[in-house]
């Protein structure tokens, strides 16, 4: 049970559980009466994997280095990526095909 002494830790410990992965075990009881009338009581236990939880992730890692992972959070000192397009290119006479350039004519 949480309470409010335990309850950072307990939401901790199940946000851990969300972003690591665990088992769960399920357990079935089955009733059965046979031909002679008698009741037959079986346990079926059963142990699933549930895997990492994406949003569970996302945020721990925007909680704990938010610098890296929080993509709100962009500063204006971020590196900027520019993409220059001045790159020299042969033109199609070169390659020995007629220009569409109509100043190549001349």
């Amino acid at each position: 049970m949480i309470t409010k002494k335990n309850a950072k830790t307990e939401i901790e410990a199940a946000l851990m559980r969300k972003v690591t992965g665990y088992e769960l075990r399920e357990e079935k009881t089955i009733t059965e009466e046979d031909a002679n009338g008698a009741v037959k009581t079986k346990r079926e236990q059963t142990v699933k994997e549930v895997g990492p939880d994406h949003s569970a992730i996302v945020t721990i890692l925007k909680a704990r280095i938010p610098e890296r992972w929080d993509v709100d959070s962009a500063k204006p000192t971020d590196p900027v990526i520019q993409v220059v397009s001045q790159i020299p290119r042969p033109g199609l006479e070169e390659l020995g095909g007629q220009s569409d350039d109509p100043s190549a004519e001349l």
